[in-house]
């Protein structure tokens, strides 16, 4: 399980457990850049337990996915340098 923000915390409303999210980030040039693919939302925590696991005052919303350790790493690097967002996928 992979805990990271997305900067969208209105985007979090429309979000279910078990839904598929592929997340992305801005590149320099301003261009969508992908970060993992296809990964599973396995909880959406709540702002006040989001505030217990990430911290009081921590903008966005926390979203937790299942990932293998490749996406795993991937998403973990990139959550701590980069503003997050996703894309919710067709089943």
């Amino acid at each position: 399980l992979v805990p990271f923000r997305i900067t969208d915390a209105a985007i979090a409303s429309i979000l279910e457990v078990g839904d598929l999210i592929s997340v992305v980030t801005l590149g320099p040039d301003g261009q969508s850049v992908p970060v993992v693919d296809r990964v599973r939302i396995a909880a959406l925590p709540a702002p006040a337990e989001a505030g217990a696991i990430g911290g009081s005052g921590s903008s966005g919303a926390l979203v937790v996915v299942t990932a293998d350790a490749d996406q795993a790493a991937l998403l973990a690097a990139a959550s701590s340098s980069y503003e997050m967002g996703i894309i919710l996928e067709a089943p």
